[in-house]
């Protein structure tokens, strides 16, 4: 009879420390849910609550780390509400960013006392950031006739993607385009980078590839095009 009871308690004591297990794999959540799509320079307020009674940070971390952004207000671990909090501003990187939870939660025995303690895992936050930086728009050459002055049309092929974003095409282009040539299709727009004195920059229009150009007579020229985050006002521009 004591054998049936050691092994019954065994298994209780088993069964205590699964639901304790899979209590600490699925009872957490953010807010807002991860992944998240985000602007560089972005702030943002970010929670994960449902952290298990006893639980504590990490010796020699903060409650949180962060990749791909910087921690505003350094996160801690509410024990009154079981949760973190972390104030954020996201980085222009096309890798995106994360935060990564540096708490234990305490496992127990049959009788509710601790027994030890596991990290909290798969609780990373992502962020799917709208970067451009280092990706430099698609190359390619056009003939036009010596002297020509009519009007021609140049596209970007084929459409660019996000590199973290892998779903959402780029919405716009930024065009350098010779000061002396006509152009439509585009803006002309307040350079908030610097060109060559010879030059201007233009925006195409939202959700469109290409431009009409109008030369003007003259030897070979240099246009670039640059991939241009209209959603977050933001480019890669190299000088």
């Amino acid at each position: 009879m004591k054998n049936v009871y050691n092994q019954l308690r065994r298994c209780i004591s088993a069964l205590v420390l699964l639901l304790s297990a899979l209590s600490l794999a699925h009872a957490q959540s953010w807010s807002p849910a991860t992944p998240a799509t985000v602007c560089p320079g972005e702030p943002g307020i970010y929670t994960l609550s449902g952290i298990p009674t006893g639980s504590r940070v990490i010796s020699g971390k903060n409650a949180a780390t962060i990749s791909g952004g910087a921690f505003t207000i350094t996160p801690t671990l509410d024990t009154s509400k079981g949760s973190i909090k972390c104030e954020v501003v996201w980085g222009d990187d096309p890798t995106g960013g994360k935060i990564t939870v540096n708490v234990e939660s305490p496992t127990r025995d049959a009788n509710g006392n601790i027994t030890g303690y596991q990290t909290i895992s798969n609780n990373t936050f992502t962020a799917r950031i709208r970067s451009v930086a280092g990706q430099p728009g698609p190359t390619g050459s056009t003939s036009i006739p010596f002297c020509s002055t009519s009007t021609f049309t140049l596209s970007v092929e084929p459409i660019g993607y996000f590199v973290n974003v892998p779903n959402e095409p780029i919405p716009a282009y930024l065009w350098e385009v010779p000061a002396s040539w006509a152009v439509t299709g585009a803006t002309l727009i307040p350079s908030f980078a610097t060109t060559p004195n010879d030059f201007r920059l233009y925006q195409g229009s939202q959700g469109s590839r290409s431009i009409s150009v109008t030369p003007t007579p003259g030897g070979n020229v240099d246009l670039r095009v640059f991939q241009y985050s209209s959603t977050c006002n933001q480019t890669y521009y190299p000088s």
